[in-house]
Formats: C-alpha cells, structure tokens, sequence
C-alpha cells in the first residue's frame, strides 16, 4: 500500500474507531445502569424470598424466555440487521421491515402468552412447576412485552440510535428495584413476577415513544401493512433456530438441575452466579449489538477493510474488560455469593467457573456477530447446534447433578463452539478480504 493511500485511509479508521467508540459508550452506559439495577434487584429478591424460592423464579424466567424466543421468530436481529443495511439507502424499506416485526411480535407474543397463561400450569407441573400456577399465568404479561422490548431495541440499534436505546435501559433500571421490591415484600414470588411484568410493561411504553421519535428524525415511516421478504424471512428463520437452541438448552438444564435431590437450593445457587455472570457480559452483549449493525451496513456498502477492523478492536476490548470483570468474581468469590445471603456462600466455587465462562462467552458473543452481519447465517446455526449438543450431553451424563457442575459444563461447551467460531471467523473475513 502506498504512503498516499495510508495517508487516505487514515481519516476513515479514524472516524470508524470514533464511531465504534461513542455507540459503545452509550450503549454500555445504558446497559450497564440497567444491569447494575439487575443485579441490586436479585440481591434484594434473593435475600426476601431464600434460595430454593430464588431458584423457583429461575425456573420461571427460563420459562418465560423459551416461550418467548419460541414465538419471536428471529425478529429482533433480523430487524436490527437489515434496518441499519436500509435506513440511509431505503429508509421506506426499512420502516415497513420495523412495523412488519412489531406487528407479527405482538400476534405471536399473543399466542404463546395465552397458551402460556392456559396450558403451561398443567402441563408444567410434570417438570417441576407444581404449585406455580399463578406465577407463570404472571409471567405472561412478562412474555409479552419482554418480546416487544427487544424487538424495538432491535430497531433502535439498527438505527445506531444508541443514545436513545441508552434511555430505554435508564427506565428500566429505574423502575426495576423499587418495583420489585415492593411486588416482592407485598406478594413473595408472585409479587415479584407481577413487578417485573410491570417495569417491562413500562419500558415497553417508553421504548415505543423514543422509536417513534427517533425514526421520524431519519425519514424512516414505520408502517404495519408490509409484508415480509425472501431474504428476511431466511435470515430471520436462521436467527430464530439459533436463539431457540440457546433458551431451549437454558431452560432443559435448569429443569434437570432442578430434578436433583436439593435441586432448588442448587438452582438458586446457579441463579446466583449466574446473575454475576450476566453483569459480566455486558460489554460483550453491548459489542455485539453494537457491531452487528456497524458491520451490516459497511458489508453492504462493501468496505471490507471497515469490516476487518472493527472485528479487530471489539474482540480486543471485550477480552481486556471481561478478563477485568472475571479475575475481580475469582478472586472475591466467597463473598460476592454471600451478599445474596448467608445460605448463597456455598457457591463460591460455582461463581469462580462463571467468571471462566463469562471470558469464553464474551468471545463466542463478538466473533458470532460477524458470521450473522456478513451473510453466514447457517454456518453460525451449525456452531451453535454443536455447542447445544455438547451441553445436552454432558448434562444428561452426569454433569448435572449440582450447580458447579452444571456451569463445568457450559464452560466445555462454549469453549469448543468458540474454537470452531473464531476459526471459521478468520477463514470468511480473510476469503472476502482477498
């Protein structure tokens, strides 16, 4: 490359890093309020309720993201993909494709949230939900508006509206503790669900508000009569399959820890270490949300080079942030799992083999955004079938018999999807650069 041509290229990596750096800011700052808020909520839920009660709300939030993945159809990354590849191009386009997935989100949340409301009681009892009937009827309202949430988060990150979605997670953090609290202090694990089907209702309300206005400011007209596209509805299909494969695997090894002797006490153990583990995960999630569109629209404008670096640099942030964050849960371990109360100490072990998995799954996070942003949607199906498999097996074989050896297991099977991911990353980005 010539000194004229570094000397031309120097100004657009340089506006890009920009870019990448400022959507990330806000998008950690937002998140991070909200998880932030997550976690003094399950610290606060954990030490009214007890353990095995804890690790019956498990239970129902892995129910409740099942049915809800079951009927979002992939639409949430779809919509965020092609709405940042049409927003500046065909703006017309890609407010049909918003209204298109908020209006089939909204019918099929309908759906299964009444079956939810109707079937899941009886039949759940066969897997440990005797007695939780009013519970999951609760937890459909939750369903509902948590896929309309995400759908709209969807659509503002395909915007690159990060300062808005940053607003969007602000109420929720907001909301979240005080509500809980009081649901929880006034109704046990009924009142606790019932709050946070009403802070996502509320955030549902807001998040439409912020949508709406952020999409007017672009030209983007959100119109509900369209219909889907070949090419959507394939991607989405891909996207659905992989998102199915993941709740569908959280919510078996939830219920086969939960089958064990003590399983609730172990589950709630689980849900405790987990929830640090989620805290952890932030930036990565917030990465991916941000790279995905990022990546999507320099695909589609075919600057590869773009495409290249910011692979480069998110993966080098998330490593440097999640290795942080993981080494900080190892070493206070004990500590961090007591703050949920006296009987939480135990798992001390199980939050110190979240931290590994946290640092593996904030790979798996990134590197997965670039074989979906750049058109590799069944290959990216395939890794996460393997990674499934491997997680089922181990589990039926032994490896879930308590919580520290339910995570042993996540931890080898995300670390054998990140090997065959970060692989086949390399081979694409290094085909198309070529």
């Amino acid at each position: 490359m010539s000194a004229i041509q570094v000397t031309a290229l120097a100004p657009e990596l340089s506006s890009l890093r920009m870019r990448l750096a400022r959507n990330t800011a806000w998008s950690v700052l937002g998140s991070g309020f909200s998880q932030g808020a997550a976690l003094l909520t399950a610290f606060v839920v954990a030490r009214l309720l007890g353990v095995a009660a804890f690790g019956q709300l498990a239970l129902i939030q892995a129910t409740v993201l099942l049915f809800g993945t079951m009927g979002e159809f992939g639409f949430v990354l779809t919509t965020t993909k092609y709405v940042s590849r049409w927003r500046t191009g065909d703006p017309q386009r890609a407010g049909r494709l918003i209204g298109w997935s908020l209006r089939n989100t909204a019918l099929s949340g309908s759906v299964i949230g009444i079956l939810l409301a109707t079937i899941g009681p009886s039949v759940g009892a066969s897997f440990g939900f005797a007695g939780l009937q009013p519970e999951l009827r609760a937890g459909s309202l939750l369903l509902v508006c948590e896929m309309l949430n995400r759908v709209q988060l969807g659509a503002l990150s395909g915007l690159e509206a990060f300062a808005s979605s940053a607003r969007v997670y602000a109420v929720r953090g907001m909301l979240s503790l005080p509500c809980v609290w009081i649901g929880t202090r006034a109704g046990g694990l009924l009142g606790a669900v019932l709050a946070m089907a009403f802070v996502s209702l509320a955030t549902l309300i807001a998040g439409q508000i912020i949508l709406r206005q952020n999409s007017r400011s672009r030209g983007v007209v959100i119109r509900y009569n369209g219909s889907h596209e070949g090419e959507v509805f394939g991607t989405s299909l891909s996207l659905w399959i992989s998102t199915l494969l993941l709740a569908g695997s959280t919510w078996a090894i939830t219920v086969l820890l939960s089958r064990q002797p003590g399983g609730l006490a172990q589950l709630g153990l689980f849900n405790a270490a987990d929830k640090w583990k989620t805290a952890l995960l932030f930036v990565p999630t917030m990465l991916f949300q941000v790279t995905l569109p990022m990546l999507s629209h320099s695909h589609a404008e075919g600057n590869q080079r773009a495409c290249w670096q910011m692979v480069i640099h998110s993966l080098l942030s998330t490593m440097g942030v999640t290795g942080l964050g993981a080494a900080f849960l190892w070493v206070f371990a004990r500590p961090l799992m007591a703050s949920y109360g006296h009987e939480f100490a135990a798992g001390a072990s199980v939050l110190s083999l979240a931290a590994a998995v946290a640092v593996v799954c904030s790979v798996y996070t990134v590197a997965s955004s670039v074989l979906w942003a750049l058109g590799r949607p069944s290959m990216m199906v395939k890794i996460d079938l393997l990674r499934t498999m491997i997680l089922l097996a181990l589990c039926w074989f032994g490896l879930a018999a308590n919580a520290q050896t339910v995570m042993l297991a996540i931890l080898i099977c995300y670390s054998a999807g990140c090997a065959v991911l970060l692989f086949a990353m390399r081979h694409y980005l290094i085909s198309r650069k070529s």
